[in-house]
Order: C-alpha cells, then sequence, then structure tokens
C-alpha cells in the first residue's frame, strides 16, 4: 500500500538529522503519499523521488513534496548517483535477485520492511504485490547479511542501515606502477604466438607491464566445448592482481598496439572501465604493422569483448570474471552489464587501432557456443571469486 506505519519516523527523522550532510543528496524510492518527503524534509530540504506507477504521483500531490520526482523503474535508476537513498517500505515489493542488486548499487540507504506481510494489487497497481512475504528479523539477516539493524524491530517492522564503508571495500594498497595483461589463449596457440609478436614490439614500456597468457597448462582442466571461460580468466586475475595496479583483458587474437600500455598507466583514467572496440585485419595486413590506416577501418558495433581495463580496485570491487558460465560467449557482456550496476563509469575509445586478426572458427567454438544461456546469470548477484586478492604479494 502507499502507506506505511510510524513506528520509527522520529527515530529515522533524528538519525538523519545527526549523521547525514545538509547539503547530501537524498532519494525516497517508491515514496507512495510521500511520507519520507515530508518526514525528512523538516531537517533536509531538497529530497528526490522516484515512482513507477504514476497515477500516485498525480494523486498523492508527490510534485509538491518532493524537489523532483522522476516517474521510472528504480532497477533502471543511477541511485548510486545519491549519498542516501530512502527505500521505506519498498523492498519487499521486488525479488530477491533485483533487491540484491539495488541494494549492491547503493552508497548508503535505511530499509524500512514490514514483517511477514502479504500484499496483492492495490488501486490498479501491480507494483503493490508483496514478492518477499517471508520478511523477518532472521531472514533478513540471512538474506542481507550486508544490512545493519538500525533500531530494535517492534510493531511487525523492521529499520536496517546499509552503509558503503561497513560493505567491505577492498583495503587501500600501494601502488606498484605495472600493468598486467591477461590473454586467454586456450586452443589458440597460433594467435597467441602473433599477440605475443606484437607486444614485444612496443618496445621499453613493456618493462612496466607483466604478462599472464592463459592455456592447458594453466588451466588443464579446460573442456575445449563447455569450457568454463570465467574461470580461465580468474586464473590469471588471481596471478597478476597482486602484482600490478590494474589489469587488461584482451582476447589472443588481436594485435597490441602502440600507446595502449601507456594509455592504461595514466593516472586520469584508473577511476573507469576502459572499453576498446575491434577492428577487423588479416593476418598478411597484420604484417604491415600500418596502424594509421588501420585506425580509420570500420569499428565493431556489437563487439562486447576485445579489450576491457580495471584498476586493481574496480576488478576487486567487481569480483572478477562470473565463474558460472560454460562454453562460450556472453561473458562478454555480463562483464559489461555488471559493470553497469556496480556503477562503475566506461570510457570507450573507438579511434584506438585494435586489430582483430581474421580467422575460421573452429569447430569446438561453434559446438561449445551459449552466448543465450550464459546471459541468464546477469540478474542473479555475483559472488565475489577474487576475495583473496586485496593486496600486493598475497598471491
Amino acid at each position: 500500500m502507499p502507506y506505511s506505519k510510524n513506528t520509527f519516523d522520529a527515530a529515522v527523522r533524528y538519525w538523519v538529522l545527526c549523521n547525514v550532510k545538509r547539503d547530501a543528496k537524498i532519494l525516497d524510492v517508491g515514496p507512495g503519499v510521500g511520507k519520507w518527503g515530508r518526514v525528512l524534509g523538516e531537517v533536509h530540504p531538497g529530497i528526490d523521488a522516484v515512482e513507477v506507477f504514476e497515477p500516485y504521483v498525480r494523486k498523492y500531490k508527490l510534485r509538491d513534496v518532493y524537489r523532483e520526482v522522476f516517474i521510472q523503474d528504480v532497477r533502471d535508476f543511477p541511485v548510486e548517483d545519491y549519498d542516501l537513498v530512502i527505500l521505506g517500505d519498498m523492498l519487499e515489493h521486488l525479488s530477491i535477485p533485483d533487491a540484491k542488486l539495488l541494494l549492491h548499487r547503493c552508497k548508503r540507504a535505511i530499509i524500512q520492511v514490514p514483517f511477514l506481510y502479504v500484499q496483492d494489487v492495490i488501486e490498479n497497481n501491480p507494483y503493490e504485490i508483496h514478492l518477499q512475504e517471508d520478511l523477518t528479523t532472521g531472514v533478513m539477516e540471512e538474506r542481507y547479511p550486508e544490512l545493519k539493524e538500525l533500531f530494535p524491530a517492534r510493531d511487525g517492522v523492521g529499520v536496517y542501515l546499509l552503509d558503503e564503508q561497513a560493505r567491505g571495500k577492498p583495503k587501500e594498497v600501494e601502488k606498484t606502477g605495472f600493468i598486467g595483461l591477461l590473454i586467454h589463449a586456450i586452443g589458440l596457440p597460433e594467435e597467441a604466438e602473433i599477440m605475443m609478436k606484437s607486444f614485444h614490439e612496443l618496445g621499453p614500456i613493456t618493462e612496466h607491464v607483466k604478462v599472464c597468457v592463459i592455456t592447458e597448462k594453466e588451466y588443464p582442466e579446460a573442456d575445449m566445448v563447455n569450457l568454463n571461460v570465467g574461470e580461465a580468466k580468474n586464473i590469471g586475475l588471481r596471478k597478476l592482481l597482486p602484482l600490478c595496479d590494474g589489469v587488461v583483458c584482451i582476447d589472443v587474437d588481436y594485435i597490441l598496439p602502440p600507446g595502449l600500455f601507456e594509455l592504461l598507466l595514466e593516472p586520469s583514467i584508473q577511476p573507469f572501465h576502459v572499453w576498446i572496440r575491434r577492428r577487423d585485419c588479416t593476418t598478411e595486413e597484420a604484417k604491415e604493422r600500418d596502424w594509421k590506416n588501420w585506425g580509420t577501418r570500420k569499428v565493431f558495433e556489437d563487439c562486447w569483448g576485445s579489450c576491457n581495463y580495471l584498476s586493481r580496485e574496480n576488478w576487486l570491487r567487481l569480483g572478477g570474471w562470473d565463474e558460472r558460465t560454460f562454453g562460450w560467449g556472453g561473458d562478454d557482456d555480463i562483464l559489461h552489464i555488471r559493470i553497469g550496476q556496480v556503477g562503475i563509469e566506461r570510457r570507450r575509445i573507438d579511434a584506438f587501432p585494435l586489430m582483430h586478426l581474421h580467422h575460421e572458427r573452429r569447430l569446438w567454438n561453434t559446438e561449445g557456443l551459449n552466448s543465450i544461456g550464459n546471459l541468464k546469470w546477469v540478474n542473479i548477484p555475483q559472488p565475489n571469486f577474487l576475495e583473496e586478492c586485496n593486496a600486493p604479494g598475497s598471491v
């Protein structure tokens, strides 16, 4: 329903007054009748709201309560832009995966939920249905361990705090001055040889690059049809992250261009996900190394793979590649979607001459193609596969 119990209204208002700066950006998600806008507006003016059901905006005159009201599904809304998110009697309306993903994107949030509350459509609003009717103090503790109880539960209501600092950020580490180059080369020995030749042609900059080439030697259990690409790549990340400030994952069938590692060593790009899309060339053209003309070739619009760089901190924040996938395809798509979900900003560089070697698809590659099957993992929270990689020397 658009209303909620007022059991903790005064306590939450006082907590916000004492713990949230007056110029902080606050977002009320699913405001209903606008209760939290009125309660918190007394101590913190200028709160925004996001409401998925437009009739509520008109009926309850929400634009008179909030600075700005966005009519949008919160699952597609940039909650990460706000310093504090209010989820008042709202989390129970989301599926468990959607709720976990939403919380993961919040910097800080106050969450109020009703316990053991069954609810169907109200006022013709399908979003009023409770998808988590089983909530109790025990269920909240088990299902959402990142949440801390803000006040002792009572009157069938629980109030929780999500704080980014308490969520377990990777600890700060000293800079190493190295970039990691991770090459997934299982089943592609010829392409690996061509790529490494182009790497050694780059000159002195290679002294600042640590290379890990994943082959059948590093991953002997590789099934060439149902290969776990995420697991293979994480083997390389676990080796490189303790030694490097960031790691770039590049498909093996590429020619490494001059200037790439100079770019990735720039301090200004470290907060971002750097993504460079591919351009095709033949093996014969690759021998010419005509970078200037190659840079004018058509960019592959739908290619999410190719070259992906993240700093050590962002790889740890992301949790690495998804190891729940099998077969070929979809792993890059999942990576890009999750980068957006956790709020890492992207820098796409189309002008860079990253050249893709044209080659025939091998039989095992075609047989193991599983892009659609792997994409099912996009909306299911991913475990952190890199928990042990917190500092240099921690291999």
